[in-house]
Formats: C-alpha cells, structure tokens, sequence
C-alpha cells in the first residue's frame, strides 16, 4: 500500500479488506503454473465474481 510517498506491507488489500493477499497472490501463482496464465486468470475472476 502506498502512503505518503512510502509503500507499506499490507497483508489485505486496501479496496478489499476480507481479501488476503499474501494468500491469494501465491495461489494464483501456482495455479497459473498448473494451468496457464489465462484459464488462472479466468477462474481468479469468476473466484472474485462470487465472493461478493
């Protein structure tokens, strides 16, 4: 997160505050590993699609 000049480590998104981002980025990663960047990507959206 980016504050006054200065980015901080954040473990949750600022916009998203239940969303843990030191959990999903590796996920994603390893997933797209898996599977590929776009079927990753796809279900990455269609994850965040439902957790509203």
């Amino acid at each position: 997160m980016l504050s006054q000049g200065i980015y901080l480590k954040s473990e949750t998104s600022p916009l998203f505050e239940n969303i843990q981002l030191t959990q999903i980025i590796p996920a994603l990663v390893e997933r797209a590993w898996r599977v590929g960047n776009l079927q990753a990507l796809e279900e990455f959206e269609t994850q965040m699609t439902n957790y509203k």
